[in-house]
C-alpha cells in the first residue's frame, strides 16, 4: 500500500485534511514539519536561524525515514519540494497530490508568526507571492494528482478520498 502525500503552499490545507483523511482511513498520519521538529529537538524558526539549507538537511533526513514506511498519510512541509531528493523519496512509495489553494485565500488565513521565511520579511505577502510564483510550477510538476482548495472543506475531503480510491490505494 502506498503512502498518500500531500503537497502545496503553507496554508494550503495539507495538514488540516491530511489528518482528517488518516483518521477517516485509520492510517498513520506524518505531518513533515512536526516530525523534523520532534526528531531534531528545535522549533522551526530555531533551525532556520542556523540557515534555510540546515532545516532543508533535517527535512531530508526525516523524508528519507518516513519514506521507508507505506500507508501513511503525509502532509509535506511548503518547501519539501524545493529538494528534487525529497521528491523522489516521497514517489517511490507514494502517490503526489497537490493542495492547489488560490495565493488570496492562504494570505487571508495564514499565521505569519513561526514561519520563518515571511516572519521576518518587511512584506511578508509580497514574499508571499514570490514563494508562490517559483513554488507552484514546482507542485504542478511532481503531482501525480492536484485539487484545487477554493470550495467547502467537506469537498475537499471527497475529491482526496476519490483519488485514494482511482489510485488504488
Amino acid at each position: 500500500m502506498k503512502n498518500i502525500v500531500l503537497i502545496g503552499m503553507t496554508g494550503s490545507g495539507k495538514s488540516t485534511a491530511g489528518r482528517v483523511i488518516a483518521n477517516h482511513l485509520r492510517y498513520p498520519f506524518i505531518d513533515l514539519d512536526e516530525a523534523v521538529v520532534s526528531y531534531s529537538g528545535e522549533t522551526i524558526p530555531e533551525m532556520f536561524e542556523k540557515g534555510e539549507a540546515y532545516f532543508r538537511d533535517q527535512e531530508t533526513g526525516i523524508t528519507k525515514e518516513v519514506s521507508k514506511r507505506s500507508g501513511q498519510i503525509i502532509a509535506t512541509g511548503g518547501g519539501t519540494i524545493l529538494r528534487e531528493e525529497n521528491i523522489n523519496l516521497l514517489k517511490k512509495n507514494g502517490v503526489l497530490i497537490f493542495i492547489d489553494r488560490p495565493l488570496e485565500d492562504i494570505k487571508q488565513s495564514i499565521k505569519i508568526k513561526g514561519r520563518p521565511l515571511l516572519e521576518n520579511e518587511a512584506d511578508s505577502d509580497a514574499k508571499l507571492d514570490q514563494m508562490y510564483e517559483a513554488r507552484y510550477p514546482l507542485y504542478q510538476k511532481y503531482s501525480d494528482y492536484q485539487i484545487r482548495n477554493d470550495r467547502e472543506f467537506d469537498d475537499l475531503l471527497e475529491e482526496i478520498d476519490r483519488i485514494i480510491s482511482k489510485a488504488g490505494v
